[in-house]
């Protein structure tokens, strides 16, 4: 009876919990101790549920032997038991569980909530700019035989050219750019395309290509200009954000707000779709920035710092603020604090962008944000 529970711990993993165990074997708990007396498991002081106990096999090694003498199919079935206790515990709770929930699933062969787990995971770590982490999950979830959507699929492969394109990995962009063009005509499908010609976009804006930037913009909303399909609002509301930026950039005002109109309606619609479907609720926010950029090229600089300052007030009542978003409005802050010579406060601003920007671990923020600090500093 020892072995057995000591057996069905090790399914649960290296730490367990008394309850987890107890839906695999409703018995087994009541081995626990006399295998910590046999010195087999240590009970630790704090649990991460509550009302369960939680255990930790004394060694690592001696976890892994055990796993090793369980039979296969009770492994299926033990991880299958504890895949759905703590899919029942990790609404959430997406760091701590999803990635054991999914790899619970992915052992006991139910390869379609595996999926959909790692995908959860996956978008957790992309929201907090956990590049590696982020990498990983992508490859887990890619690797699933239930992967059969196409346009899953493709935003997976998207995934992966957002991570490289943050870390300016530029050689496994571009072929992760060329495994999204791959899919794309495979599946003949127009919004895959347009999403391809925005993150084209983006990078060509990022290196300071303006041309091709307007082009690749261009291309994503001729390529939607009649479409109907729901998933076609989130290219549209970059390629109508990118659009309406480069002609602020140009001073072009009417043209700008015609195409922040255009933008912001699709980023209300974006924000209607559910995550799987890629769905996002900070559009909106970002979309702000070009208008507000714009005050600052108009030089009403004590208007853009108080847009500025609301934007981040906004923050706060978002459920999952992204990182980058903080970062740029600091940023827009600091630019207008500085013009309007406040210094003090503007060279503060500066020091929070640069932590953020640290946060975010993407190179070209950091060295913006270094040369806002060195700017401040010197006025």
């Amino acid at each position: 009876a020892e072995l057995a529970a000591l057996q069905q711990a090790a399914i649960v993993g290296s730490v367990f919990w008394s309850s987890a165990l107890a839906e695999l074997d409703s018995t087994a708990p009541l081995a626990l101790p006399a295998l910590m007396q046999r010195g087999l498991l240590v009970r630790r002081q704090a649990s991460a549920f509550g009302q369960s106990d939680e255990y930790a096999f004394q060694h690592q090694l001696l976890h892994d032997v055990t796993y090793g003498t369980v039979l296969k199919a009770v492994k299926r079935e033990g991880h299958a038991r504890a895949a759905r206790w703590l899919a029942a515990r990790a609404v959430g709770r997406e760091r701590e569980f999803v990635v054991i929930t999914a790899e619970h699933y992915e052992r006991a062969g139910d390869s379609a909530k595996a999926l959909e787990f790692y995908e959860r995971a996956r978008r957790d770590a992309e929201t907090r700019f956990a590049h590696d982490a982020a990498l990983r999950l992508i490859d887990r979830a890619l690797a699933q035989p239930a992967l059969n959507a196409p346009r899953q699929r493709f935003r997976l492969l998207h995934g992966r050219h957002i991570v490289f394109d943050r870390l300016e990995r530029r050689e496994e962009a571009r072929l992760a750019a060329q495994a999204m063009h791959e899919w794309a005509e495979a599946s003949n499908d127009d919004v895959m395309r347009a999403d391809l010609a925005t993150a084209n976009m983006l990078r060509a804006d990022h290196e300071g290509r303006a041309e091709d930037a307007q082009r690749l913009a261009e291309q994503a909303v001729a390529l939607l200009a009649h479409s109907t399909d729901p998933a076609a609002a989130s290219p549209l509301t970059l390629a109508h954000g990118e659009l309406a930026w480069l002609a602020v950039e140009r001073r072009d005002l009417v043209r700008a707000e015609q195409h922040l109109a255009a933008a912001l309606e699709q980023a209300r619609l974006t924000a209607l779709l559910p995550s799987a479907q890629g769905g996002y609720d900070g559009y909106e926010l970002q979309l702000r920035s070009i208008e507000i950029h714009a005050l600052g090229l108009q030089e009403r600089h004590a208007e853009a710092a108080l847009a500025a300052e609301r934007g981040l007030a906004s923050l706060a009542s978002r459920s999952r603020p992204l990182p980058h978003d903080r970062y740029i409005l600091l940023q827009l802050l600091y630019r207008a604090q500085h013009r309007l010579g406040t210094l003090h406060e503007a060279r503060a601003t500066a020091q929070q962008a640069l932590e953020r920007a640290l946060e975010l671990a993407m190179p070209r923020l950091h060295a913006t944000a270094l040369l806002d600090v060195s700017e401040a500093a010197l006025a």
